[in-house]
């Protein structure tokens, strides 16, 4: 789905590398139109939360009136933030179905 206008906000948050090379992801996302926000951690990467945006409104394409961007922070920052967060699945299509469920839901 190609708009002008933004609907929504996904964002790709991670941690800085630890002591032993580890990276820690989460993701929000945030609909403009309702105001509501699914968060969670996940096992995976960056591209399993851009991911997230192929396919949500054209199956065959990614979803441009999506805003992404990507947010590092030190790990005690991004630990804080993110203590009370459900972990979420891990593959973008179920990232997509999870959140799609979860806005339909509340």
């Amino acid at each position: 789905m190609n708009t002008n206008r933004l609907t929504a906000r996904l964002e790709a948050i991670h941690s800085k590398r630890d002591a032993n090379g580890n990276t820690y992801w989460a993701m929000r996302f945030t609909d403009y139109d309702t105001g509501k926000v699914v968060v969670g951690t996940i096992s995976g990467g960056e591209n399993n939360v851009n991911g997230i945006r192929y396919g949500w409104g054209d199956p065959r394409d990614y979803d441009s009136s999506i805003e992404y961007v990507t947010v590092e922070m030190g790990i005690r920052d991004f630990n804080r933030l993110t203590k009370n967060w459900p972990h979420v699945e891990c593959g973008s299509e179920d990232l997509q179905k999870s959140i799609k469920d979860t806005l339909a839901a509340v």
